[in-house]
């Protein structure tokens, strides 16, 4: 069974679903304080601009900014979250399916 989240009325899954995907969607944090919610209003606005109402394959990342700390041991904090997945369009909500 597909799990699924909702976002501001986009739904999220980790899953691939059988439909036609609209295109990719990349979403990086602006600040290193940026929380996951925020990141993904931003992605669920990305995929309304496309058309869709879906992510899937949805994944987030969390990683550093730059390499130069690890050539010059350059110490700060610098890690943001990053949203990626493919916008698709649901017809119903995918939450009532039994599949």
């Amino acid at each position: 069974m597909k799990r699924f989240t909702e976002v501001n009325g986009v739904y999220f899954t980790e899953d691939a679903v059988e439909l036609v995907v609209i295109g990719d969607v990349s979403v990086r944090a602006p600040t290193q304080n940026t929380s996951l919610l925020e990141v993904k209003k931003t992605a669920a606005a990305r995929v309304v601009e496309m058309g869709g109402n879906g992510l899937m394959d949805y994944r987030y990342t969390q990683k550093a900014d730059s390499t130069l700390k690890d050539y010059f041991w350059i110490k700060w904090d610098s890690e943001r979250i990053t949203v990626t997945g493919r916008a698709v369009r649901f017809e119903r909500d995918p939450r009532d399916s039994e599949d």
